[in-house]
Parts: C-alpha cells; structure tokens; sequence
C-alpha cells in the first residue's frame, strides 16, 4: 500500500459531520434525533443511495425517546439508511468472525426490518474490519459493507489509511441544511 501511494476518494461520498459549531447552535450533545429524521428526509429527497448513520443512538436516553418514533417512521419512509450497530470482543473461530454481544440502536429496537451494520474493527498489526460478524444465530454484516450494497466473498478488509478522510466532500451538517434551503427558495 506504501509503495503505491496515496489513491483519490469516490467524489461520489458525502460526509455530513456534526462540527463543534453545529453542535453550539443546535443544542448540547447529544443532538436530538430529529435533526437526523430532518437529514434523512433531506437526503432521501436529493435521491441519494445510501443514507449511513454511524452515530450509535442509545436506547438509555429517555429524553431522546420521544423522538424516536418520528426517526424511526422517516427510516421506514426513506429505505436507504443504515443504522450503526455495536459488537462487544469478537474472536476468530472456524473461519468465522464471532462476538459475545450485538448492541442495535434505538430506531432497530422499535422495528427490527430496519438496516445495520457493525462499525467494529479488529487491531494487529494493522486494520481490519470483519464483514460479518455472527452472535449465535445471528449474522451482523459491517456497516461498510452494508452502505456499498454489495456482497464479499472475502471475510474481512484491511483498511487502507494512506488517503485521508479530509479529502472527502463533506459539509457541515447546517452548511448541507443551509445549501437545501437556498436550493429549495431557488426552485421556489
């Protein structure tokens, strides 16, 4: 990977983070879930592909349950997210990837159709993100490979981390909401 170099991100991936100044001007972390129904609604419009929310959305947070239902609902509505899941220590047995415990995110515990995967990752020498992860009868595919809507023959995938993040489009989760509005007044 040394060798070859440094290889240009898909332009087709948007990164919509949450900055420290959006998180100042919306209201204290954690971020009340319907700003991301609103993005979900706003991306679905857009015609994206795939929607991945890899923030973990806690079912311990009682304040945030009374959003959960209108989250849930604009999930259903959009068909295209993926929710982030959490796997507790993973082992490698007959050639599989196995973990002790799957953590599913609130919206999953309120419709269990709805689309995860896990965002764990293995630490060697280097890198390396299980495809499927399996909790007794359950397999788990990760979140990655659930966003790229393919399937692997391989087990697992060794990052790459020769191409920075930061050369990925992205835009401030108020910049995206700021461009739809002026997209949207333009239309009007």
């Amino acid at each position: 990977n040394k060798t070859r170099g440094e290889i240009n991100p898909d332009t087709n991936i948007i990164i919509i983070p949450f900055s420290e100044d959006d998180i100042s001007r919306i209201g204290p972390w954690p971020i009340k879930r319907n700003y991301y129904a609103l993005l979900i609604h706003q991306l679905t419009n857009l015609g994206v592909k795939r929607i991945g929310l890899e923030i973990f959305l806690s079912s311990r947070l009682v304040t945030q349950s009374v959003y959960d239902n209108l989250l849930m609902k604009e999930i259903e509505k959009s068909g295209k997210v993926v929710l982030s899941c959490v796997a507790g220590s993973i082992v490698e047995k007959n050639n599989l990837f196995i973990t002790d415990s799957l953590s599913y995110p609130s919206p999953k515990l309120l419709n269990d159709k709805l689309l995860t995967g896990h965002i764990n990752f293995i630490k060697n020498d280097y890198y390396e993100i299980p495809l499927s992860l399996r909790q007794n009868e359950i397999d788990e595919k990760a979140f990655s490979l659930q966003l790229s809507g393919k399937e692997l023959a391989n087990k697992s995938v060794i990052v790459n981390f020769i191409s920075s993040w930061q050369k990925i489009k992205k835009y401030s989760a108020l910049e995206f909401a700021e461009l739809c509005s002026e997209s949207s007044n333009i239309q009007t």
